[in-house]
């Protein structure tokens, strides 16, 4: 959320929400700032976690608003069960 923000761009504040409201586009589509999404049994109903992509296969995730904890491949990781099969683009 800090750096849509920071953008000038207004983002929802929960996942479910930024999943909800944003443009779905398929990973070979994925741009630096699309979210990725992460939901029990990849069911888009059951979203816990976003990342945001910052390009090369990488994303950035928070455990807290505006901190950056992690960066990561976004397909290895524990959640690999759990990655929904498209981005969101805001």
């Amino acid at each position: 959320m800090t750096a849509w923000k920071a953008a000038g761009l207004s983002i929802q504040r929960s996942s479910q929400m930024q999943y909800n409201t944003t443009t779905h586009v398929a990973f070979s589509q994925l741009r630096k700032g699309d979210l990725i999404f992460y939901g029990t049994n990849r069911d888009p109903s059951k979203i816990y976690h976003v990342a945001i992509y910052i390009g090369g296969g990488m994303v950035a995730e928070a455990t807290s608003p505006g901190k950056v904890s992690q960066i990561r491949a976004y397909d290895a990781s524990w959640r690999i069960d759990d990655l929904i099969p498209v981005a969101g683009r805001p």
